[in-house]
């Protein structure tokens, strides 16, 4: 979030539970609006949104790819909604461990 929001930029974080689940959901401005319709694409392993941005602050685009598939093993989900056009959220989806403190 840090990193796409820009320098004056916002960053929401917001943790919860809801129907037996944790969520944890973190949302940031964006300085340039998504060029897809589809904000789930930023899953797809190696997918740049900006070529230009990859040269600018480094990366593969294999991060997200890689928080999906952890999420998965763990029995959980994870998923981006474009909530606004220069707001995005990803919101982590885990079963709640019954016990847990």
């Amino acid at each position: 979030a840090i990193k796409y929001s820009g320098a004056s930029g916002v960053i929401r974080l917001h943790l919860g539970v809801k129907s037996g689940k944790v969520v944890l959901k973190v949302g940031n401005s964006m300085e340039t609006p998504l060029s897809t319709r589809d904000p789930n694409r930023l899953f797809d392993r190696f997918y740049r949104e900006d070529a230009a941005r990859s040269c600018e602050s480094g990366g593969y685009g294999i991060g997200l790819s890689i928080a999906k598939a952890i999420a998965k093993t763990h029995g959980g989900d994870l998923q981006a909604v474009l909530e606004q056009p220069l707001w995005i959220s990803f919101r982590l989806t885990l079963p709640q461990k019954q016990g847990a403190c």
